[in-house]
């Protein structure tokens, strides 16, 4: 009789058992199902990010190749080339003597300047003078 109670006892456990473990299932499932709406929201989040921030760079290059001073454009229209030339010239024409002539170069200066962007520029000049004139 004891084997037919404990018989019994099983049977009656593992029936109750079945709903409560459904319930659980349940339970997780709807859990899960939760935790994968806010991960596809997050996704979602992250992906509006990602293309706001695509657009900008868009906008920032097309800002940078545009028209403006220093923006796109060759390297001629960032870079100054100058210079300057003196010579000195004289003629002697003495009554007694020769006739004497000279040209010299007293001052030669070349100049060198680049805009590199907005807030950078560079410059460099070179500069030969004649000692004695």
């Amino acid at each position: 009789m004891t084997k037919n109670r404990i018989a019994a006892a099983l049977a009656a456990t593992i029936v109750a058992s079945g709903p409560a473990a459904a319930a659980s299932f349940d339970d997780e499932l709807a859990a899960i199902k939760a935790r994968l709406n806010a991960l596809e929201a997050q996704v979602r989040d992250q992906n509006a990010v990602i293309l706001e921030k695509d657009r900008e760079i868009a906008e920032l290059k097309a800002a940078s190749n545009g028209d403006g001073d220093n923006a796109g454009g060759s390297w001629m229209q960032r870079v100054e080339i100058s210079g300057a030339v003196e010579i000195e010239a004289n003629h002697h024409s003495p009554y007694v003597g020769d006739n004497t002539s000279d040209v010299v170069v007293a001052t030669a200066e070349i100049g060198i300047a680049a805009q590199i962007n907005d807030w950078t520029s560079a410059e460099i000049t070179l500069l030969y003078e004649e000692d004695d004139t």
